[in-house]
């Protein structure tokens, strides 16, 4: 009898276990139909918020490309009848517009690096920073700036995106210089180990003006400007974007800075 019993309590203690797998079984296959749904929806989503930024980019900026072109027509068919102010108020229609242009590029760049998701794969900073100053070769000969490149370490993360970060930060170097001397940009990198994570850390130092440390979070914020237009041209967006592209790569960015002596960025990349 004993014996019996044993195993009707057994055999029910089974069927109510397997009754609460398939329960669970049932209520994960639906938690899971329900996040590639979302997923899904996501994806979507950011599509769309692409197509309407590069969509929002061309509505913008073919008024832009108007002024800019009958500016030039009417320019150049009142030439012979323009005095000095009338041409320089010719002059600041060309600028502003072109300012216009450059701050609706880089708000694309901006909201690209918030809903673009890009595939990482091994990167080659030095490799990275040869191609940024290629870029600015240019504007590098032409500020008569040295630019020094120490060994720089290998991360996982967007070529595209990284190229973009050091290329800011190289720019703001040469923009927020020391007009008494030549620019000295030197760009080292190291590994540092904290809390069983590593990461990449890449400084970008400069001798340029400088800035007050309480201002040290403020120029990471998009459209914050420490300076007037009128002094150094830009559209206060460059350093946001470096710090967007830090985060997308689970890293971060810092700076220190001394008034009259130079900067100090600091890009820290995880390894693992």
């Amino acid at each position: 009898k004993g014996s019996a019993q044993d195993f009707a309590l057994h055999k029910s203690l089974h069927e109510a276990l397997t009754a609460e797998v398939d329960l669970r079984t049932t209520e994960l296959q639906q938690a899971n139909h329900e996040l590639i749904v979302v997923n899904n929806e996501l994806t979507r989503s950011n599509e769309l918020l692409e197509e309407f930024a590069h969509a929002s980019s061309h509505d913008l900026k073919e008024p832009v490309r108007k002024i800019q072109l009958f500016t030039n027509m009417l320019q150049s068919k009142l030439a012979d009848r323009l005095d000095e102010d009338q041409s320089k108020a010719f002059a600041k229609i060309q600028i502003a517009a072109g300012r216009m242009n450059n701050l609706i590029d880089d708000m694309l760049k901006y909201s690209q690096l918030t809903y673009r998701q890009e595939a990482k794969q091994p990167v080659n900073l030095s490799r990275i920073m040869e191609t940024v100053l290629e870029d600015l070769e240019l504007h590098i000969e032409e500020t008569q700036a040295l630019v020094s490149v120490e060994d720089l370490p290998s991360v996982h993360g967007s070529e595209r995106q990284l190229q973009q970060l050091f290329q800011n930060l190289v720019a703001n170097a040469l923009k927020y210089r020391n007009l008494l001397t030549a620019p000295l940009i030197n760009i080292s990198g190291r590994i540092l180990t904290k809390e069983l994570l590593s990461y990449a850390v890449i400084e970008v130092a400069d001798n340029g003006i400088g800035f007050e440390p309480k201002y040290k979070e403020k120029i990471f914020r998009i459209f914050q400007r420490l300076h007037d237009q009128q002094e150094y041209s830009g559209t206060g967006v460059g350093l946001s974007i470096a710090r967007k592209v830090a985060e997308n790569h689970n890293g971060y960015i810092t700076v220190e800075s001394v008034p009259g002596e130079g900067s100090k960025f600091f890009v820290f990349l995880p390894l693992n």
